[in-house]
C-alpha cells in the first residue's frame, strides 16, 4: 500500500501538472487572438478627443511650470492657449518660458466657486499647493515631505467671469489640475455648462482626501453629469508609491468628461458603431 500511495501522488501531481500547462497555453493562445489595443494614456487621448474639432481655444488651470502648456503648443499650432496659475513663487519663471509666444496668455489668478479673495496655502513642492490646507484629520496618504510651508493671498474668479473678460464664448480644452479646487472651477463655470460651451475636460481629482474639505471625484461627476457632461475615461494615479497608499487604497487620477453636443456629433452610440455626421 505504501508504493501504491507513491505511485497514486505522483500520478496526481503529474496531472496536475500538465493540466496547468495546458491552461496557460490555452490563455496565451488566447491573448494572442485578441486584437491588441493600443495604450491609452489621459493626454494623448484628450488631445486626439480635441483633434475632432479646429481646436483654438485652450485653457490649462493650474499652469505651474507650464509642461501641459507645451504639449498643447505641439498638438493644436493655431490654438490659443491660456495658462492659469496663481502661484507668485513660480509664475516669474512660466511668464518667462513664454514671453516671446504670442499663442500663450498667461494670468496669475486661481479659478473657483466665487470671485473672492483667497489663500494660496503654498507646499514643499508647487505641485501640491492648493486653496485647501493640508488634510488633519483621518489617515494621510502623501508623502510626509509633501506639506504647506506658507500662505498667501491670492486673487479668485470664476471661470465664467474670466471668459466674459477674455472674450471667449467657447472652450474646446480645458484642463483642471488644482489640488482640490476642481469642483469649485465646475461651480463657477455654470453658465458655460449650461450652453455646452466646453468641449472637452480633463480634470484630476482624488479618492480619498489629500485636502481639508476638498472635493472628490464624485462631486466633481455630479457636477458636471449636472449639464449632461459624462465621463469618457478615467486615468488612475500611476502604480506604486505615488499611485497607491501603503494600505492598498487608490489615491488620485486623472478623467475625461465631454459635452452633450460633442458626444452627439463625434462618439458612437455602441462599439463599432459610426458616429452621426456634423450637422
Amino acid at each position: 500500500m505504501g508504493h501504491w500511495g507513491a505511485y497514486r501522488d505522483t500520478a496526481r501531481d503529474i496531472a496536475r501538472n500538465v493540466w496547468t500547462r495546458a491552461r496557460r497555453f490555452v490563455a496565451a493562445d488566447v491573448r494572442l487572438q485578441e486584437p491588441q489595443r493600443p495604450a491609452r494614456d489621459v493626454w494623448t487621448t484628450a488631445i486626439g478627443l480635441a483633434a475632432k474639432l479646429d481646436c483654438t481655444t485652450v485653457i490649462d488651470v493650474g499652469a505651474n511650470r507650464g509642461d501641459t502648456i507645451r504639449t498643447f503648443l505641439d498638438a493644436f499650432p493655431s490654438a490659443r492657449i491660456f495658462g492659469i496659475e496663481p502661484d507668485p513663487a513660480i509664475f516669474p519663471a512660466l511668464a518667462r518660458r513664454y514671453s516671446t509666444d504670442s499663442r500663450v496668455s498667461l494670468h496669475q489668478l486661481a479659478l473657483g466657486e466665487q470671485m473672492a479673495p483667497g489663500v494660496l496655502h503654498q507646499g514643499t513642492s508647487s505641485a501640491v499647493s492648493s486653496l485647501f490646507p493640508r488634510n488633519q484629520s483621518g489617515h494621510r496618504y502623501f508623502r510626509s515631505d509633501l506639506v504647506m510651508v506658507n500662505q498667501v493671498p491670492v486673487a479668485v474668479q470664476t471661470l465664467d467671469s474670466f471668459c466674459v473678460d477674455q472674450g471667449l464664448g467657447r472652450i474646446n480644452l480645458l484642463k483642471m489640475d488644482t489640488q482640490g479646487g476642481e469642483f469649485g472651477i465646475v461651480q463657477g463655470a455654470q453658465n458655460l455648462l449650461s450652453r455646452g460651451a466646453i468641449d472637452v475636460i480633463v480634470t484630476e481629482f482624488f479618492f480619498i482626501p489629500h485636502y481639508e474639505g476638498a472635493p472628490l471625484l464624485n462631486q466633481i461627476w455630479t457636477g458636471l453629469l449636472r449639464h449632461g457632461y459624462h465621463m469618457f475615461d478615467l486615468f488612475q494615479g500611476p502604480y506604486g508609491a505615488d499611485g497607491y497608499g501603503a494600505d492598498g487604497q487608490a489615491r488620485f487620477g486623472d478623467a475625461i468628461f465631454v459635452s452633450p453636443g460633442f458626444r452627439s456629433r463625434f462618439l458612437g452610440s455602441a462599439t463599432g458603431s459610426k458616429p452621426p455626421p456634423a450637422q
